[in-house]
Parts: structure tokens; sequence; C-alpha cells
């Protein structure tokens, strides 16, 4: 009987440190994503295995590693999942003012990003390469000097568009101006259209948004031991974001990160990567 007692007691104990992190006060977790980046969230019409429901969007279901990743973390927490679509400059916000409990939508955790809120470990190793249209003169480059004298775009306020400034300071490209493009379609469309030359971007989104538009191609793909875009550490993981001052619940989604193996995770991405492009 001690026995059974104590173990209830550890178990409302977990219950209580998940509640502490919980935004809408039930047995929900709410994860917020842009449902607009593949192969790590996008957005279908159908209900498979695969995606879950996005709510307030009747109809629509995301899918993609994100996903996988929201639903491991709350099958480990005990907890139902809830998936809200939010586009990339408002997920912080609606972080701190407690809307969604976590954001899993391939966010890098930057310095500027630690200062408004705190990351889990990493779910994701980024590889970063360079994609241009299959006619561009870029094709066969093999260096970064040879981005001398073309334009280049990186999606607003993430880490590309800071790689693209430092290509523009560095080795004499262009960054493309003028334009807000808040979505990695809309950068596609800018390299597609001819308003830009090239773009940089994470190795499986790269692979999506080439899989949907067969002239765009990988034109460099450095290794990512030598860092030729002078990234930090942590520009080099994706993570998930918590809101500050919430310890006990970023332990507990860490701990059930942990739980997810490297193999599991490989599989995931490919699976996204495949099915992005059905």
């Amino acid at each position: 009987m001690k026995r059974i007692f104590s173990g209830f007691i550890l178990l409302i104990l977990t219950i209580v440190l998940v509640a502490c992190g919980n935004t809408t006060g039930d047995n929900v977790l709410v994860v917020g994503m842009e449902v607009d980046y593949p192969p790590f969230n996008w957005a279908e019409t159908s209900a498979n295995d695969y995606n879950h429901p996005v709510h307030g969007q009747p109809g629509m279901f995301a899918a993609g590693y994100d996903v996988d990743m929201a639903k491991r973390i709350a099958d480990e927490l005990g907890m139902e999942l809830q998936i809200r679509m939010i586009e990339w400059g408002a997920l912080i916000p609606a972080l701190n003012s407690e809307e969604i409990d976590l954001i899993i939508a391939g966010m890098t955790p930057t310095a500027d990003r630690r200062l408004e809120i705190d990351f889990t470990e990493a779910y994701y190793t980024v590889e970063n390469v360079v994609v241009a249209r299959k006619d561009s003169d870029l094709v066969g480059m093999t260096e970064l000097g040879d981005l001398d004298g073309f334009v280049g775009v990186g999606q607003t306020s993430t880490v590309y568009a800071t790689i693209i400034e430092l290509m523009a300071e560095k080795y004499g490209a262009t960054v493309l101006a003028g334009t807000t493009l808040d979505t990695t379609p809309a950068v596609g469309n800018a390299v597609l259209t001819g308003q830009a030359d090239f773009t940089v971007l994470e190795k499986p989104v790269a692979l999506g948004l080439i899989q949907a538009n067969p002239e765009l191609e990988i034109i460099f793909e450095p290794s990512a031991e030598d860092n030729v875009f002078e990234l930090t550490e942590d520009d080099l993981i994706l993570a998930i974001g918590v809101k500050k001052n919430k310890a006990e619940f970023l332990e507990s989604v860490n701990d059930a990160l942990a739980t997810i193996t490297s193999e599991n995770r490989t599989q995931f991405m490919l699976d996204a990567t495949n099915r992005s492009a059905e």
C-alpha cells in the first residue's frame, strides 16, 4: 500500500510540474509553428497517420518533422497535443503571452532570441547549402567568392538573412533590397523569378523546395566542419522555444526530447522530406 501511495504522489507531482508550463490550464500541450516550412512543417487538407489537426483551422492538418517531434513530446508528457498556425514573426510574442506552450518551428536558438525566451537541447543539427536556378551562372561555384556580383535573398528575421548579409560584406554579393520575404516559398519564388540569384537554406528545406520547383538546385554544399558561413554553435542547431522562468517545464520537455533517439530523428526527417514532395 505504501508503494502504491508513493507512486500516486509521484504521478501527481509530475502532472503538477508539467501543468506549470501549460497555457490552457488543462492537460493540453499547445505548440506553435508556421505550418509553411517543409519538410519541418506544412499544411495538408486530409487527415492521415502522420499529420495532426491545426487548431482553429477546419480541414487543415499540420505535417512534417516538427509535427513528428511534437507528437512524441506530447506522448512522453502524457498530454494532448494542440497545434496552432502562427506566422514566423509572431511566434515568440505568442509564447511570451502564453498563447502557446512551445515553439517547434525550425528555430535556431540565437543569442538575441535567448534574451527573449529559453530553449531546449537541440532537436535537429543544421546543414546549410546554397540554392540557385539550374540555368544560373553560379552553377559550378566552388567557393563563396564566386558569389561576387550576384544578388542573394534570405527569409526575413532568420539566420539566413544574416548569412546573406555576410556574403555581401565579405564576398561581394548584393542583398535583395526593398522586399520583405517572410516564408521559404516566397524566398524560393524570388530566386525562381530572377529577383535574386541565390539563397541559403537548411539542406532538407532546400530539398523540399527543389522537389516543388525542379528549376532550382543545390549549387554549393560546404562541409559543416568548415563553417564557411561563420555561424555560432547555436546557429548550427534547431531547438524548441520555452517561455522564460519555467525551469521545471523546460526540464520535462528536455527529458521527453532525450527519449527520441538519433535514429528516430533521422527517420523522421527522411519520412518528412519524402512526404513533403508528394
